[in-house]
């Protein structure tokens, strides 16, 4: 199929979500529309796949035509009902250039080269995922070579009884990441290494983008926005991830999103939907996301409702909202790990030692994977700021932006614990899966680091 084909495509399933958030927020909260649209793509991108996971699942194929129609069908729809609704959404204004022309000499030339230097990295990673062959375990097992099976045989391969059934890697991760891929070779008409990983540059560049907009939102500071995605794009072991592209790097974006939009939820009271449409999400892409990520998303709402001392009934029923919200959407994955005997980890139950054991010798190798392997840079070595920080600002621990050290502590406690207690610990030992795990949450260390370090240049915490 065309590219023209391709782009309208792409045109229709994010004007679709543009709407839908459009209706889900009704003017509540003021985003800015590149961020707005941002949001709609990073939606389109799982829920499409969604789409195309419970279609294949019950229908065991899939026309791209009659999804382009659909989704038409869908677009017009809520195109109407956002006019019957007399729906009304105002964007954020801001004029960088004034803001730019504001700032001094030196603060200027820091900015220029900052951007100077990530259009540079962009490029790179550009030349790199549409040259470099995958070649990374997961990245070529389990999410290429999985999307190319499906592909060529044009299902899922549901049969239990057939040697490439729902791939012969692990079969328990979920399949949203292949089944995008597959989904994208059906509009190029063949299978091609390049077209399978170009969308994770696409992911990536835009993903910079809106985490310059979330900083500056907190902030309004351009310089220190531009600090924050320098250091997004200045980790060496996302580099790794975006070129040859993992999942984890996936789970990471819609980790932060999630919790992100929990506290304008909290803060906000933006629509209970936009978090729960997020948290969704983590489920169709990792194995880990109802034990860590879901797990330490609610316990983070709930301690910092306890903090506020606004544990109350309204606030009961909306954390109740969420809890529920999030099952209910899950339900369908559930459902079908439970029909094919799919275990809800990342192996196989018949593999898994499930026995409890504590393992003390995982420390050191945990200490040399953060500290002195190059994975994080000198990222690691902030994390010494961030503990006094802590105690610099205790006190402001009730305010809103609390939770996203609260999800940052519990999810990594959690990790922690699984490698300490289980036989995963031989991951810390041989430092492969504890590289990624700590990647996932990496993002949301980079965040809090960076309101830390402003509130104590500015003495200026906006909530």
């Amino acid at each position: 199929m065309s590219i023209l084909t391709y782009i309208i495509w792409i045109f229709l399933t994010v004007s679709f979500w543009f709407l839908v958030l459009r209706l889900i927020n009704n003017n509540k909260f003021n985003f800015y529309l590149i961020e707005f649209i941002i949001y709609s793509f990073f939606l389109w991108v799982f829920l499409e796949s969604f789409l195309c996971f419970i279609i294949w699942w019950t229908w065991l194929t899939i026309n791209i035509i009659s999804i382009l129609i659909w989704n038409w069908l869908f677009l017009i729809f809520f195109f109407l009902l956002n006019l019957f609704l007399k729906v009304k959404q105002d964007f954020k204004e801001i004029n960088f250039i004034n803001k730019f022309l504001k700032l001094d000499i030196y603060t200027k030339l820091l900015v220029s080269f900052a951007l100077f230097w990530l259009l540079f990295k962009l490029i790179i990673w550009f030349v790199s995922v549409i040259n470099l062959p995958t070649y990374q375990d997961d990245s070529f097992h389990n999410w290429n070579m999985r999307a190319k099976v499906f592909y060529e045989r044009e299902s899922l391969v549901l049969d239990n009884n057939d040697e490439d059934f729902l791939w012969r890697g692990y079969k328990q991760y979920p399949l949203t990441p292949s089944i995008y891929k597959t989904f994208l070779m059906n509009f190029s008409w063949k299978w091609t290494e390049w077209n399978a990983n170009f969308p994770w540059f696409l992911y990536y560049t835009l993903w910079i983008l809106l985490m310059f907009f979330v900083i500056f939102r907190k902030t309004e500071s351009i310089w220190f926005s531009f600090l924050w995605v320098y250091l997004l794009s200045s980790i060496p072991l996302y580099y790794i991830h975006w070129t040859n592209p993992y999942s984890d790097v996936m789970m990471s974006i819609y980790f932060f999103i999630a919790v992100y939009f929990l506290y304008l939820f909290v803060s906000w009271k933006v629509n209970i939907l936009f978090p729960i449409l997020f948290i969704w999400i983590l489920g169709y892409i990792k194995s880990e996301w109802l034990i860590i990520f879901t797990t330490s998303i609610l316990l983070s709402l709930l301690v910092l409702l306890i903090i506020k001392k606004h544990f109350n009934k309204e606030n009961i029923i909306n954390y109740l909202k969420i809890f529920s919200g999030v099952l209910v959407v899950n339900l369908p994955f559930i459902l079908f790990k439970t029909v094919y005997s799919l275990w809800f980890w990342n192996w196989d139950a018949s593999i898994a030692d499930t026995s409890l054991t504590l393992h003390f010798e995982i420390f050191y190798p945990l200490y040399q994977a953060l500290f002195h392997t190059g994975a994080y840079n000198i990222l690691p070595f902030f994390f010494i700021i961030l503990i006094v920080t802590w105690f610099y600002k205790y006190k402001k621990f009730n305010k809103d932006s609390f939770i996203f050290f609260l999800s940052l502590f519990i999810s990594f406690s959690i990790i922690i614990f699984i490698y300490f207690t289980t036989f995963t610990f031989q991951y810390v030992i041989d430092q492969t899966w504890v590289n990624r795990s700590m990647m996932q949450i990496m993002y949301i260390f980079i965040f809090v680091f960076i309101l830390f370090l402003y509130d104590i240049v500015t003495n200026d915490w906006k909530n």
